[in-house]
């Protein structure tokens, strides 16, 4: 399998943190990692929009030659086809729980981030704008809070005792 990623965007990263979690767990999967470099729009080549259709990473292809494109469905598949050293807990309601918080901190501070980072200093050299990060700026402000309040108790990791998906 190889999965095609960039290090700075956050949906490939949390496939690339989660391949490097099973690796500390001693778990490590048969998994190639190719870099696309957005920075000169290699996403947007035909040889990746034969990938994605949607020039988006992370990409997993798989043995049969098919392909999953978003960051979760890689990490389930990953999860259901290599289940010893799987991080996802057993417990339905901790199962539960911790993706709650996966969603919490993908769609209201990782997303935000992604696009505050362009409206104050783009790496694509797109125009600062502001008003726009100010306003996602405030938009962050109470997910964030929540996931410090979370962490507030001592606890080492957000959704428990160890490492989960």
């Amino acid at each position: 399998m190889k999965l095609y990623t960039v290090p700075v965007a956050p949906n490939p990263t949390k496939v690339m943190l989660y391949l490097a979690e099973r690796v500390e767990a001693g778990n490590a999967l048969p998994v190639e990692q190719k870099i696309v470099n957005t920075l000169k729009g290699r996403q947007r080549e035909p040889e990746h929009l034969a990938r994605n259709p949607f020039g988006t990473l992370p990409v997993l292809e798989l043995d049969d030659g098919s392909y999953l494109r978003e960051s979760l469905a890689i990490i389930d598949y990953l999860e259901s086809r290599y289940p010893d050293g799987a991080l996802a807990p057993s417990d339905a309601e901790a199962c539960a729980k911790a993706r709650d918080l996966e969603r919490i901190v993908e769609l209201r501070i990782a997303n935000p981030l992604a696009i505050y980072v362009h409206y104050k200093k783009s790496p694509l050299g797109m125009p600062p704008d502001p008003v726009q990060a100010a306003a996602i700026e405030k938009q962050m402000q109470a997910p964030l809070d929540f996931v410090e309040e979370m962490l507030g108790d001592g606890r080492e990791f957000l959704a428990g005792d160890s490492v989960s998906t």
